[in-house]
């Protein structure tokens, strides 16, 4: 199981203690503290996991397991990206004109085809092509463009409390925003490191560590809640690698 770092604090790190000295036939790690970041994605993002196991079926696993996996390098927004198009009013546009040679390591990965099952027969296609989807702008007042222009890398317009990325750093954790049980609170959207615009949704995944033939709902509002809602796929196939290497044969 994952969830946010609160779950360490208070009565809610009592519940789940409480939970967990419930549990019997399983074993149990954690809860351990994961950062999106250390498994190789553009965005700081910490989640807390606990994993049960049956030892009868698994290895023993510590998480000196999962800290094997860490990257070396931490990834950049530029890393994510800088190969995206600058978006207008459509759904799928060419990426931005690289050679291969000069795309990082990052958007290569993210550019690979899907593996045989996955995916749509659409997205595939489009790629092929040479073109993503998850690009189209959002719209705003030249007032908010103005205001925007005037945000540094790594600060956030006072109003919108949206911060300016900047290219050598990873993002900050992008936000989901709330229900309407909370209140139907707007995600956070950051601001790109050059443009004065929010950044898109298929930003917004390369920064999560999405690949490219994953597409999201046509409506943003509810892309940007399911991106900032989600695990990285880069931490989570990290872990779940990890685990397989300790199932017994």
């Amino acid at each position: 199981m994952e969830n946010v770092p609160g779950l360490l604090v208070g009565d809610a790190k009592k519940t789940l203690d409480e939970s967990l000295d419930s549990l019997s036939g399983l074993e149990i790690l954690g809860p351990i503290l994961m950062d999106a970041l250390d498994f190789g994605a553009a965005t700081r993002r910490e989640r807390v996991v606990v994993l049960g196991y049956n030892k009868e079926h698994v290895e023993v696993i510590g998480e000196k397991d999962f800290a094997a996996a860490h990257v070396k390098l931490e990834a950049s927004v530029r890393d994510a990206i800088a190969d995206l198009p600058e978006p207008n009013g459509c759904e799928w546009l060419p990426y931005r004109k690289k050679e291969d040679a000069e795309l990082s390591a990052y958007a290569r990965r993210a550019r690979r085809r899907p593996e045989r099952g996955m995916g749509s027969e659409t997205a595939r296609k489009r790629l092929d092509a040479g073109e993503v989807s998850g690009v189209k702008a959002t719209n705003h007042t030249r007032e908010v463009i103005e205001r925007f222009a005037e945000i540094g890398p790594g600060t956030r317009d006072r109003v919108s409390r949206c911060p300016r990325l900047a290219w050598s750093e990873p993002a900050p954790t992008l936000r989901a925003g709330t229900g309407p049980d909370k209140g139907s609170y707007q995600s956070i959207r950051p601001i790109h490191p050059k443009q004065n615009r929010v950044i898109t949704v298929r930003e917004a995944a390369r920064l999560q560590g999405f690949p490219d033939w994953f597409q999201f709902h046509k409506t943003k509002w509810h892309s940007f809640r399911m991106i900032g809602n989600s695990v990285s796929p880069m931490m989570a196939e990290a872990m779940l690698t990890t685990l397989r290497s300790c199932l017994e044969d």
